[in-house]
């Protein structure tokens, strides 16, 4: 039986999400690798967690772990339950917590998470979202890092 690969298994996925709800995908292809190594270097170099925003099928999730964040030091937030399965399944020593990122404060209180962020990077397709959710979305992340981390 021939297998594929994981890059394969990825595109297929998040094309078959788009397919079914392309306003909530926003996107045929997930983003390029070119693109999350970029935001991956604008990591400032501090410490505490990175949270990632829409991990979708992990492309900005392996930038992260290229640029040398420690498994342990990312959080994924996906809202949709496949995402999230197929993202624990490639990433099993990370944390991947299934919910909407305009509670993101909500959520990382309710899984214990230590509010020591340093960045929040964001695969959500931001431009594509009404005003009101952007700012919600902005706000939520800026409280989470204290005002001092990054939204990338």
């Amino acid at each position: 039986m021939k297998r594929t690969s994981p890059h394969h298994d990825a595109n297929w996925l998040f094309f078959r999400k788009w397919m079914k709800t392309p306003l909530g995908i926003s996107s045929i292809l997930p983003s390029s690798s070119n693109l999350a190594k970029a935001m991956a270097a604008a990591l400032p170099e501090n410490d505490g967690i990175v949270v990632e925003l829409g991990g979708g099928t992990g492309v900005i999730t392996v930038a992260l772990l290229e640029r040398g964040v420690l498994p342990e030091d990312i959080l994924i937030i996906e809202r949709d339950p496949q995402f999230c399965g197929f993202l624990k399944q490639r990433f099993p020593s990370i944390r991947v917590l299934q919910g909407d990122a305009c509670s993101l404060r909500a959520l990382l209180s309710a899984a214990d998470v230590p509010l020591t962020v340093r960045a929040v990077v964001s695969g959500l397709p931001l431009l594509a979202m009404p005003a009101r959710l952007q700012a919600i979305l902005l706000h939520q992340s800026f409280a989470v890092t204290g005002g001092r981390g990054p939204f990338i």
